[in-house]
């Protein structure tokens, strides 16, 4: 059975070492840093693709066999729900860090149950709203830094 697209992988140096692109012929990108059999995904775009058709799933898909354990970070708010959905298919592994403008938090999961987050006084406005709509979705966020 032919595969439905090409994929190409490439490698640029950034910074102090690599970062891989997964690019295929449909327009979808994943780009993040290999360490091993560990793959820390940074980003995945669908590209003139219409969002919620599948098409980054499938691409997950395709990368989930190449790598032991899979770890998103950076994750835009907007796009939480669609990592969540991944990570309860299990297509990722572990969802790291959050990213709001120019904060980063560090998400760290417990057992699925609800969210609990540190310095509730100091939570982002979104929090309450992510906490109302995904109430089995347990995790801590702790504030990392401003990027």
């Amino acid at each position: 059975m032919p595969k439905p697209y090409k994929i190409f992988e490439y490698d640029y140096l950034y910074k102090n070492g690599f970062v891989t692109a997964f690019v295929f012929n449909n327009g979808v990108k994943i780009i993040g840093f290999i360490n091993g059999d560990n793959f820390d995904l940074r980003v995945l775009t669908v590209g003139n693709n219409p969002k919620k058709k599948g098409f980054g799933q499938k691409a997950l898909k395709y990368l989930r066999p190449k790598f032991k354990t899979i770890t998103v970070n950076d994750i835009q708010k907007k796009a939480l729900p669609f990592w969540i959905k991944m990570k309860e298919r299990n297509l990722v592994d572990k969802l790291q860090t959050l990213k709001e403008g120019q904060h980063l938090y560090t998400l760290n999961q417990a057992d699925l149950s609800r969210e609990k987050v540190k310095n509730p006084e100091t939570k982002p406005y979104w929090v309450n709203t992510f906490q109302y709509l995904y109430p089995d979705f347990d995790a801590e966020l702790e504030y990392v830094r401003a990027i």
